[in-house]
Formats: C-alpha cells, structure tokens, sequence
C-alpha cells in the first residue's frame, strides 16, 4: 500500500464519508477551502490509478443540460476504505534518531 499525502487522505474521507459518488467540483466544495480546482483532478487521478477511487463517466439521463460534456464521478473503493484504517507500527520499530521530534 502507498503512503497517501495529507490532500489525498482528505479525498478519501470525503468520499467515504459521503458514502455515495461525488463529481469533483462536489469534493471540492466539501474540502472547505483545502482543496483547488486546479488540482483536485490531479490527486483523483493518482488516486484512481491506485485503485483506492473508481470513477466513471455521467449517463446521459444524469446531464443537467443536453448540450454540456459529461462529467466523472468518483466513488472510493475497498482499498480506498482500507487505506483509511490507521495500522499501527510494529513494537520493533524504534524512531528515527536522526529526526527531531516534535511534540
């Protein structure tokens, strides 16, 4: 499993919190502030290329207007689900020495 950035673990909960499939302007409006237009198709797209968001294209039936472009929804996956359950490390495992820590 990747190590998911702070914006992509905030899609996640977003997504999974809504529990149903959201278009990309909906997330972001949900992000309260923490997430751009400019680039909130960047990090679904990595996200979806990691299986952990699936996404598929509007039916027509969905278009708000008949002449505008389809639109995606994304919808997070079971491994998307999982990435969001915190594992804990395993008792070998001692800090870094050569990282401060911060309190």
């Amino acid at each position: 499993m990747n190590k998911l950035s702070a914006k992509e673990m905030l899609i996640l909960e977003i997504l999974s919190d809504n529990g149903r499939e959201m278009y990309g302007l909906d997330i972001i409006e949900r992000s309260d502030g923490k997430l751009r237009r400019g680039t909130v198709y960047v990090w679904l797209s990595r996200l979806e290329n990691s299986a952990y968001v699936a996404s598929r294209e509007e039916t027509y039936a969905e278009q708000h207007y008949a002449e505008s472009l389809r639109r995606r929804l994304y919808r997070i996956t079971e491994d998307g689900n999982r990435a969001l359950i915190p594992r804990p490390k395993p008792a070998h495992v001692k800090p870094n020495p050569q990282r401060p820590r911060i309190l």
